[in-house]
């Protein structure tokens, strides 16, 4: 935290940097060593209107959780306050 650096990235196709505003910062991320592992990770879905086909557990999906995006196939509970 709190230094600066200067990263070097190779072969970007020009189209990509002409597209880049250069006021907007560029964020780049990696995964620790330790983060390759699985893990359980619990999210509260919603479906959208406009969907009405029923989505199978254990079907794979793409997740967007922050930055990180990644491929999983949920099962999926009933939503409960824990009462």
């Amino acid at each position: 935290p709190g230094w600066y650096v200067t990263v070097h990235i190779g072969s970007v196709p020009v189209s990509l940097m002409d597209s880049l505003d250069p006021e907007v910062p560029l964020a780049l991320f990696t995964l620790l060593p330790h983060e390759h592992k699985m893990s359980v990770m619990h999210f509260l879905l919603r479906r959208h209107a406009s969907n009405t086909e029923p989505i199978k557990s254990k079907e794979e999906m793409v997740f967007h959780c922050g930055c990180r995006r990644f491929r999983a196939p949920p099962l999926y509970s009933q939503h409960t306050s824990g009462m």
